[in-house]
């Protein structure tokens, strides 16, 4: 019946498979978030593309040398990143972190982690996966693939958040390796 068809798709999950340049990924929604995320689909801007992929928009905003390479899951990347919580005009507020600037020995260093293995937000598994050695973009990111609703240290609950990411690095694959001379 009707009733119970609707009360069945509050609880009904499925699997979204994304299989973009060969990065894959599984996650369960429910059936009201796969209803919204429907609509999400890649767009462009002049100059600039910005890719919508699960509630991860990537906006670049230096682009890589003509042959750089994508991460793939498992790859060890290094990038510098700078967290912003998201403003409601969507853009960049408050900074809450950096992996740049310091002097001595509070120099700080790029962030290393190995891609699609659930040891950083999900939204940089995602976000990152888009990008390309030698790229900057900004991640925007909604909150259920940040912190949620517990937050962390300065990143209140239910905050979307914006990182600048410059990926420096795919397992020793640096962006001078695919400069042009």
């Amino acid at each position: 019946s009707k009733r119970s068809m609707s009360g069945l798709s509050l609880f009904l999950s499925l699997v979204i498979l994304l299989a973009t340049d060969g990065f894959i990924l599984t996650r369960q929604v429910s059936f009201l978030e796969h209803r919204s995320l429907a609509g999400a689909k890649a767009a462009s801007t002049r100059g600039n593309v910005a890719h919508h992929t699960m509630g991860v928009q990537v906006k670049t905003i230096t682009q890589a040398a003509n042959g750089a390479v994508k991460p793939k899951i498992g790859d060890i990347v290094v990038c510098h990143y700078t967290g912003y919580l998201r403003t409601t005009f969507g853009t960049k507020g408050k900074q809450f972190d950096t992996s740049r600037g310091g002097f001595g020995p509070f120099q700080k260093k790029p962030f290393r982690f190995p891609l699609g293995r659930n040891r950083v937000i999900k939204a940089w598994d995602i976000g990152i996966a888009k990008m390309r050695v030698g790229e900057t973009a900004l991640l925007t990111a909604t909150s259920d693939l940040c912190y949620g609703r517990d937050g962390a240290g300065p990143i209140p609950p239910d905050a979307d958040l914006i990182f600048e990411v410059e990926l420096l690095e795919i397992d020793g694959f640096q962006p001078s390796v695919f400069a042009k001379k």
